[in-house]
């Protein structure tokens, strides 16, 4: 057991004011020094409290795994439909489904962590994805075989906005756009070693599991994906996996 004052629920947990979680004391005294030191990723304007975002960071909710669901093909229907699959990347004519990806399917600086590839039929209704072994991560022509894929110009039109909405808000900052792009695991606990869980991914499709951080500006234009032809669009996809 420790004590917890109303200065460390602030020094936690500044915008939410909610009960931080620690499974010993030491924990909570390393956290507070980490805190004190290096402050919070964005401190939000309450009352009698100003907004300090000092790296420029937005955040990105790409695809709700329920309500966009329509947008969603699995390999069996793009299959069935004629699409052919090169690497993770389904094309048909000039048209191209990229990977949807999950959170499950990428963990701590590592974007090929799990994969569908293989698993069974059951697992596949469940959502249960499989690591990758040592061989396949030795392979640099392996890639993650997603459960679902999307429209390019669904990936697009979002990143696009969310393009638009950094320019407008750099127009007003001091910040240079850095351009960085990371995926962030939204769910995690108290169990694990971090509780931040990011890496660097491809700009594929990314489920509600996840989020897009944005440092600095946007999306950098070398990473955007491009509709152009079948040849031009799997080659462009290829290069960032």
């Amino acid at each position: 057991r420790y004590p917890l004052a109303p200065t460390d629920f602030a020094l936690f947990n500044p915008n939410t004011r909610t009960c931080p979680t620690f499974r010993t004391r030491r924990d909570n005294e390393i956290s507070a020094k980490m805190y004190q030191r290096a402050g919070v990723l964005w401190q939000e304007e309450r009352e009698n409290q100003t907004e300090e975002n000092p790296w420029g960071v937005s955040f990105q909710l790409m695809f709700m795994m329920n309500t966009d669901s329509g947008l969603f093909r699995t390999r069996d229907q793009l299959e069935s439909d004629g699409w052919e699959m090169h690497g993770n990347i389904f094309t048909q004519a000039d048209q191209t489904y990229l990977p949807l990806y999950e959170a499950k399917l990428f963990h701590q600086y590592d974007h090929r962590f799990a994969t569908f590839e293989g698993v069974s039929t059951h697992d596949l209704v469940n959502g249960n994805a499989r690591p990758l072994t040592p061989e396949e991560r030795a392979d640099p022509e392996a890639v993650v075989v997603p459960r679902y894929w999307v429209p390019v110009n669904e990936v697009i039109q979002r990143t696009t906005v969310t393009r638009e909405r950094e320019r407008e808000r750099e127009r007003d900052s001091s910040t240079p756009a850095a351009g960085s792009q990371l995926a962030l695991r939204d769910v995690t606990n108290s169990t694990n070693e971090r509780t931040g869980i990011l890496a660097m991914i491809p700009t594929y499709g990314l489920g509600h599991t996840g989020s897009i951080i944005l440092v600095g500006g946007s999306v950098s234009e070398s990473s955007r994906p491009r509709q152009t032809n079948e040849l031009q669009s799997v080659r462009s996809f290829q290069g960032l996996v």
